[in-house]
């Protein structure tokens, strides 16, 4: 909610968004000392997971405060539980292979159909599974993964409509012996 709390009328001249995901729209450019708005927002949650914050701001003629902030929080929840969130291998020894399973829990009606990995240093298998069992990935690291460092997501393929793919970050360095 927006109030004009000075003697003069306020022009709202332009809003500016945090992110390409946030869109605002004030319903009239005026507001008359003592008037009040609302300002709706729409925010587009695809990718988003987690705690969110992201902002707008009202730009105006106001000579006391020509930018005010609105903050827009909250935490996206996923149709997936994901155990870890991310894979970090660390220091990894060339030559060798280490295994991070991540157990996928869905809600009723979402499964996990596929998984690649985006990472050239690293694997991804979806292991086989009883129904109604978390789906478990299985990322391991290539034998023959290059020294140095590693990153990139495994990318999981769901039946979720708005969610038909989760990426898993991934991440770790490879020495040598």
């Amino acid at each position: 909610m927006v109030r004009n709390t000075g003697r003069r009328e306020v022009e709202i001249r332009r809003l500016l968004s945090s992110c390409g995901c946030l869109t605002a729209e004030a319903p009239q450019q005026h507001l008359a000392p003592g008037e009040e708005m609302s300002i709706p927002v729409q925010i587009s949650l695809k990718g988003l997971r987690g705690r969110i914050q992201k902002s707008v701001v009202v730009k105006s003629n106001d000579p006391r405060q020509p930018a005010l902030v609105l903050f827009v929080a909250g935490r996206v929840r996923s149709r997936f539980s994901l155990d870890p969130e991310r894979v970090s291998f660390g220091d990894v020894v060339a030559g060798r292979s280490p295994v991070v399973r991540v157990q996928v829990q869905a809600d009723p009606g979402c499964e996990v159909q596929t998984v690649k990995s985006g990472a050239a240093a690293v694997n991804a298998t979806l292991k086989p599974r009883a129904g109604g069992e978390p789906a478990v990935i299985e990322a391991r690291v290539s034998p023959g993964a290059g020294v140095g460092p590693f990153k990139g997501s495994i990318v999981v393929s769901t039946t979720a409509e708005g969610e038909s793919e989760i990426a898993i970050p991934v991440s770790g360095r490879v020495v040598k012996p």
